[in-house]
């Protein structure tokens, strides 16, 4: 179901590709936004939702 969610929406796979930075909430969505768009590591950020790390 995400799949057709990215797809209606516009702009949203090359939000992610045109991005200098991208924070993400939480490891479940920093891992599959790396995984979903190839994104390298010093482009994205672990940024807890909370801003309270372990």
């Amino acid at each position: 179901m995400r799949a057709v969610g990215r797809a209606l929406i516009p702009g949203y796979v090359e939000t992610y590709k045109k991005a200098d930075k991208i924070l993400a909430g939480s490891t479940y969505t920093l891992n599959m936004l790396k995984d979903l768009f190839a994104i390298p590591d010093q482009r994205i950020d672990l940024f807890y939702e909370n801003g309270i790390s372990e």
